[in-house]
């Protein structure tokens, strides 16, 4: 699903329930789809429902970028 949103406001997901970190929390990433690289996050925090992802710089106008949740053993 592709959503138009600001290129500096935090990515939020919310989920049907309480999340909270497990051992693949940090390796939850964003990709540039554009450009095929990941982008660097200033933080990543969980709150009751919500993962909020903010990314250190903005992001940029006419590129794609996926949430990725890491790796699962």
């Amino acid at each position: 699903m592709i959503k138009t949103v600001s290129l500096t406001s935090a990515i939020t997901i919310t989920f049907s329930e309480n999340i909270k970190a497990g051992t693949n929390f940090s390796g939850i990433y964003i990709k540039n789809l554009s450009t095929e690289k990941k982008v660097t996050l200033a933080s990543k925090v969980i709150s009751g429902k919500t993962l909020t992802l903010k990314m250190a710089a903005s992001r940029l106008r006419y590129n794609l970028y996926q949430v990725y949740p890491g790796q699962f053993l």
